[in-house]
């Protein structure tokens, strides 16, 4: 599966196009478990570079073990209902947000958003960079920002996800495979431990 930088997508059955890839990039193979839908597992999370904001305040969490439901067909990243509040108050730490008409907006400019990576099967930090959450949908200066409270506590990682990645799912295996889309590449993935903070 890949998603433009316009807002369409592709899927091709029965194999893959590494031109869709980042450059050099090879997938990253996610065990999943048996399902009705496709599901990995967050505990963690980091905003930004480095260890803490300019304020001081630490930029790394973990949290208990929620699952994370791939839904390419949903607008929002969703965020687990007992955690929501306080990840959501650290993904936009510092950033100028309101609501207008419904949706969650902010600046457009970039420069005013961080990195998001998630800690993922308690073994892989998968980063977003601001660019694939920080939406231009014509409201002049304020852009849209596709993140929601779930009202259950599991994470659903939506358009915004799948906008970063080139996606392959091998449903005779139960993996998935995820790549730097050629769209976004400041998107990554590395191998890391989870944060030793906990999100209170």
């Amino acid at each position: 599966m890949h998603f433009d930088n316009y807002g369409g997508s592709q899927i091709e059955m029965g194999g893959f196009d590494s031109s869709k890839m980042a450059p050099g990039v090879p997938l990253t193979f996610f065990e999943t478990p048996y399902s009705s839908e496709w599901e990995l597992t967050i505990n963690g999370f980091r905003v930004g570079e480095k260890p803490t904001f300019p304020s001081g305040a630490k930029t790394a969490y973990y949290t208990p073990e929620y699952p994370a439901k791939l839904d390419s067909f949903s607008p929002y990243i969703m965020i687990p209902r007992s955690i929501g509040v306080a990840t959501f108050n650290q993904f936009f730490h510092e950033t100028q947000y309101t609501i207008v008409d419904d949706l969650l907006v902010g600046p457009c400019d970039l420069t005013k958003y961080w990195s998001i990576s998630l800690f993922i099967n308690d073994r892989y930090y998968v980063k977003l960079a601001p660019e694939s959450f920080v939406l231009d949908v014509g409201l002049g200066e304020q852009c849209f920002i596709p993140f929601q409270y779930n009202d259950v506590d599991e994470w659903v990682l939506g358009e915004p996800f799948f906008r970063s990645f080139y996606a392959v799912f091998d449903d005779s295996k139960g993996i998935v495979g995820l790549a730097p889309s050629v769209n976004y590449m400041h998107a990554s993935i590395i191998e890391g431990i989870v944060p030793s903070n906990a999100l209170l």
